[in-house]
């Protein structure tokens, strides 16, 4: 368990630096109000932390949800990388992409039109299987059902953007799963 400690903590401590680094590079953090929003940000992340780390249960996978934490973490890094200097972290209602932005379809952008987003489910769904805590229980809640909403956003300003190359793309790559659920087609009786 302490190895599995270190790992989450230490990657976590990173993902936090590496978003400040670029959102300071791509959204000018030097004003005021964005460190404030920062700072009162990962309060409430460490307070809610604090207050909501209870077990769950007495049950826990923790071997299983390292892997699944790693797989994340790997997503995430993977996507960031293929996406080079076109990655940044802005809000929805902010996003603007140039014409130097191309269509990233190479490394895990080639399975899933969302890897990062992917990746940050996994990362807080392992972390709930490691730990098994209420914190981990409702972080992973809010993954889930925000990441998706804020992919939503970001399609509709790549289809302003990109245009038919789009949406072709949205149509041979399933958002956030690999794979396509097949959809059931009802059947007559002829």
């Amino acid at each position: 368990m302490k190895i599995a400690n270190s790992i989450v903590w230490v990657s976590l401590v990173s993902l936090f630096a590496l978003y400040v680094l670029v959102w300071w590079r791509t959204s000018g953090l030097a004003a005021p109000r964005h460190w404030v929003a920062l700072v009162l940000g990962f309060g409430i992340f460490i307070g809610l932390n604090w207050l909501l780390w209870q077990p769950v249960g007495s049950r826990r996978a923790t071997g299983l949800g390292l892997v699944i934490y790693l797989l994340g973490i790997l997503t995430t890094g993977c996507a960031r990388v293929s996406l080079g200097g076109m990655w940044s972290v802005q809000r929805p209602s902010e996003q603007r992409l140039n014409d130097q932005f191309e269509l990233v379809r190479s490394g895990p952008y080639r399975w899933v039109r969302h890897p990062i987003y992917l990746g940050l489910m996994l990362v807080f769904l392992g972390a709930f299987l490691i730990y098994w805590t209420w914190a981990c229980l409702v972080f992973s809640g809010l993954a889930l059902i925000g990441l998706p909403f804020r992919a939503r956003q970001e399609e509709e300003v790549l289809e302003r953007h990109f245009g038919t190359r789009w949406r072709r793309y949205r149509e041979e790559v399933p958002a956030f799963l690999p794979f396509r659920i097949p959809s059931r087609v009802a059947k007559s009786n002829t």
